[in-house]
């Protein structure tokens, strides 16, 4: 079956079978970060590639995902105290912080898996949190291959940056954010990556979207690295169109409005944007009757959201389930992900797979999936206005059919699994 994903046929399937490949995640859950790390485990697994996933939760029954523990008495007291030290350095930097921060001073140690597995390649994903000790990266004596679900890599320990700008300078005493005090731990820890990524011979960036790209060839730390653009990949089979009645029928949403969908893992998150949605949602009931329409919340955090506003609003709560979500974006005429900061969310590619166009500001990665006027609107940055202009324009399309197969022509030309680990296959090649 392998053969069928080449078209170079045995020689390039031999190629890809005598690869091994250790690969180094938070999680191997469905969503975000953790989900891309799994489903380029399990399609370097189909193309042949002896890949092996290490993770700190497991949570899927795929073959070759493996569970970094401390398995002794004394590592794992060991353990609690490091997650003691991290909160402690972090205790400061977490006083408004809007996103997860990660030191990377502490961790599992990844060189005994990458021995044990004889790895030709070491493949990073989302490793913060205490994932892993980046002080060891220096030891693996193989090439590193970091594929960037964020912007953590480059910065001190934020994740996202917002408007804050050290990453492209440098973080120094004299450009610290104003209002800050105390120990500046974001310095300390871009310093420590510094002294690492400076003992690293061979460290490849794969970044999912044009824009991370772009930051991390702006950036002091990593600059001067390679960075290649490899495209996210979204299970197409899985995630595909489906008859919108019986979705709908199935869910128990109703069958005579025009349903918009607004999902984030938490809505309330301020990066997700859900609060220009609503105020967006105020400028669209002006032009379009409350009867006509409803607001569909996909993601946690729920509470009272919505309430208030004058249009139905029905909410699915937290969905881990991949055929659940499936349902709901097919129920959809319109997902709306309003993100201020955002590389390229799994949500937009699997709605987009279901065939369901999409409204985003034209932020970070989103204008690679969602082209504008053809499978979606992209709303300048930060226009309400212009947000509910694009979504009114979805709704009163007329010809949605055109949209929907747009939307589902672009991640099929572009966001594959078998596309995305060929690329991974061919790169692993090269640094080989």
């Amino acid at each position: 079956m392998f053969r069928s994903f080449f078209a170079g046929g045995e020689a390039v399937l031999e190629a890809a079978m005598s690869l091994r490949v250790s690969q180094f995640a938070n999680s191997d859950a469905a969503g975000g970060a953790s989900g891309a790390a799994l489903r380029i485990h399990a399609g370097l697994m189909r193309l042949g590639v002896r890949s092996r996933l290490w993770v700190t939760r497991r949570e899927s029954s795929e073959p070759h995902v493996e569970l970094l523990d401390y398995t002794s008495f004394l590592r794992r007291r060991w353990r609690g105290v490091e997650q003691r030290c991290e909160e402690m350095l972090l205790r400061s930097a977490k006083e408004g912080a809007e996103d997860t921060l990660s030191t990377g001073f502490f961790g599992y140690d990844p060189v005994p898996a990458v021995r044990s597995d004889e790895s030709d390649v070491v493949q990073l994903h989302w490793i913060g949190a205490m994932t892993m000790a980046l002080g060891r990266l220096r030891c693996m004596g193989k090439p590193i291959v970091w594929r960037l679900p964020d912007m953590w890599a480059f910065t001190g320990v934020e994740h996202y940056t917002g408007d804050d700008r050290r990453f492209r300078d440098g973080y120094s005493e004299s450009n610290r954010p104003r209002g800050e005090s105390g120990f500046d731990i974001s310095r300390f820890a871009w310093m420590f990556k510094k002294r690492v990524y400076g003992r690293i011979k061979s460290l490849t960036l794969v970044s999912p979207s044009e824009w991370l790209a772009g930051c991390v060839r702006e950036s002091a730390l990593l600059g001067g690295r390679e960075v290649v653009v490899i495209k996210t990949g979204c299970d197409t089979q899985l995630f595909r169109p489906l008859d919108r009645t019986t979705c709908r029928e199935l869910l128990g949403l109703p069958q005579d409005r025009r349903l918009i969908l607004v999902t984030a893992a938490h809505l309330r998150h301020p990066r997700k944007g859900v609060d220009l949605f609503f105020d967006a949602i105020r400028f669209l009931r002006e032009s379009l009757d409350n009867t006509s329409f409803s607001v569909v919340l996909l993601g946690a955090d729920q509470g009272e959201l919505g309430a208030g506003m004058g249009v139905p609003v029905h909410s699915m709560g937290f969905v881990e389930d991949a055929l659940h979500r499936c349902l709901i974006y097919n129920a959809a005429d319109l997902v709306v992900a309003p993100s201020r900061q955002e590389n390229l969310a799994n949500t937009v590619l699997e709605a987009l797979s279901c065939g369901t166009p999409c409204a985003a500001f034209r932020v970070g990665g989103m204008p690679d999936a969602i082209e504008h006027r053809s499978n979606g609107w992209l709303a300048e940055p930060f226009s309400i206005e212009n947000l509910a202009e694009g979504m009114q324009w979805v709704l009163d399309h007329a010809k949605p059919e055109d949209l929907r197969h747009a939307a589902r022509r672009k991640v099929e030309g572009e966001f594959t699994i078998e596309m995305q680990a060929k690329q991974f296959l061919e790169l692993y090649k090269r640094l080989c």
